[in-house]
């Protein structure tokens, strides 16, 4: 069975074969509720519309909260055929589980129905004890027009949640809302706290728009980028450089002085990243030089490949480094992305390069 904290559908599942499953529409009548919830989810992730009129009944019918949940998610993936649920799906919008709710509302909004029958509904689940549920029906509201402003206090509760699909659903939810909103600071700075590794990864990674650029985020990515995880480290080095850049003053001046620490550090992919960051600020300081020149030589590829792109960003004010860069290009024996990268950096510092040799 699916997780019952993980049962919104918020993206449309690929097609399937046009004919229902017919062991699995009998396990949607049949089975045990885990079976029957697994079978309700499954009939829409394979888009099988002629189960519709089934998904209708178990979404009024079983008594079985996950099942309607599940059944109304997947009359959301097919709401483009299921016009024939509508008032299974209207009928749905009282039930007392907020995630069906919240699904069948997605399901009717797909199909066009007026935003003014759907808003009450999950106005009163962001209100109920149900965080999960209330963090997800906020999260409709937003993509329905509302100002994400509302809704902060409600997701900071879901990330409070014990479950960590629920706050990892939060911070997901935010990802695909398409649009950045400063509002979200407050619960991107509190899941950049989280114990979940995936929960502080999304956040730092969200954390990375100019938007989000104040001192208070800046800070928090500096101290993100000595985190315990590796891809923590990571993102929060590429989210640094936007961040601090756009900040200014002191924030910039941080910014730089934490990505030249993260560019030392034990892990390739942290050492990457900085690397890239720092050419993307187009600085061409002794120190930034120094760094970036140390990791032309860097035992990891990638390293290599992201230094040699950083001085293509900086160009000529690095030319002292045009001895280096040549040296990775007549060196057969380097990596072709290395090379192709130092030689796109000494082109950008004024030299003549051969690409056809």
């Amino acid at each position: 069975m699916r997780n019952s904290s993980a049962i919104l559908l918020v993206a449309v599942l690929a097609a399937s074969p046009a004919f229902a499953d017919k062991g699995t529409i009998k396990q949607l009548k049949k089975g045990d509720p885990a079976e029957r919830a697994e079978a309700a989810w499954n009939l829409g992730e394979y888009k099988a519309y002629e189960a519709v009129p089934d998904l209708a009944e178990a979404l009024t019918k079983d008594k079985d909260q996950y099942v309607r949940a599940n059944a109304a998610a997947s009359l959301w993936a097919m709401a483009d055929h299921a016009s024939a649920a509508t008032t299974a799906l209207k009928a749905a919008l009282k039930d007392p589980y907020g995630r069906v709710r919240v699904n069948a509302a997605g399901a009717l909004r797909r199909m066009e129905t007026p935003k003014s029958e759907l808003m009450p509904p999950l106005e009163e689940v962001v209100a109920g004890t149900d965080k999960s549920s209330a963090a997800y029906a906020a999260n409709l509201l937003i993509t329905m027009g509302r100002d994400p402003k509302e809704f902060v206090p409600v997701l900071l509760r879901g990330l409070d949640d014990a479950d960590v699909e629920v706050r990892k659903g939060v911070i997901e939810n935010i990802r695909e809302q398409k649009k950045d909103s400063a509002e979200y600071a407050p619960v991107l700075l509190k899941g950049l706290k989280d114990k979940d590794e995936i929960v502080r990864v999304w956040s730092a990674a969200e954390l990375g728009d100019k938007i989000y650029a104040t001192a208070e985020v800046a800070d928090a990515l500096k101290r993100a980028a000595s985190d315990r995880s590796e891809s923590v480290r990571s993102t929060a080095a590429g989210a640094l450089q936007k961040v601090g850049s756009a900040s200014g003053g002191a924030a910039a001046a941080d910014a730089t002085a934490t990505l030249l620490k993260s560019i030392q550090d034990r892990k390739g992919s942290v050492r990457a990243e900085a690397a890239e960051s720092l050419g993307e600020m187009k600085k061409a300081t002794p120190e930034i030089i120094a760094a970036l020149k140390a990791c032309l030589t860097d035992k990891d590829k990638d390293v290599r490949n992201k230094a040699a792109d950083a001085f293509a960003a900086i160009g000529k004010p690095a030319k002292e480094v045009v001895p280096d860069l040549w040296a990775i290009w007549n060196n057969k024996k380097e990596d072709v992305f290395v090379r192709h990268a130092a030689g796109r950096a000494l082109g950008a510092m004024g030299e003549k390069v051969d690409w056809k040799e």
